[in-house]
């Protein structure tokens, strides 16, 4: 099982199913190389195997149900809104996104679980 932090707030699977969702991204962004997707619903229109689907439909089970993970999804969502075309570099960036206290500790428990980040 893996953990992984990207647009949409925390992402939880297989090593199998982290591949879907990235192939789907570079799906997207081939498509839309001028933005990143506002949600994992953007996604569906490039599924191509039913191992894709799978992986997006547990993605937003997980993320309907975990609050840190809407969370954050919150905040990359305003971080993006904010700087079109840019993803941020570490969490620092993230932080000035996150207007409510859990959204701050969502963001700081990121911090923590990457502290290599400067």
């Amino acid at each position: 099982m893996a953990t992984a932090v990207g647009i949409f707030g925390a992402r939880t699977g297989t090593n199998e199913e982290m591949k879907a969702l990235e192939s789907l991204g570079k799906a997207f962004a081939i498509s839309n190389p001028e933005r990143v997707p506002a949600n994992l619903g953007e996604l569906l229109p490039y599924v191509t195997t039913p191992e894709q689907k799978a992986a997006v439909a547990k993605q937003i089970q997980f993320q309907e149900s975990d609050p840190a993970t809407k969370a954050i999804a919150a905040v990359m969502k305003a971080f993006i809104d904010g700087n079109p075309g840019v993803m941020p570099r570490d969490t620092a960036d993230l932080l000035h996104h996150a207007t409510t206290p859990e959204q701050q500790e969502a963001v700081r428990a990121i911090n923590l679980q990457f502290p290599g980040e400067k």
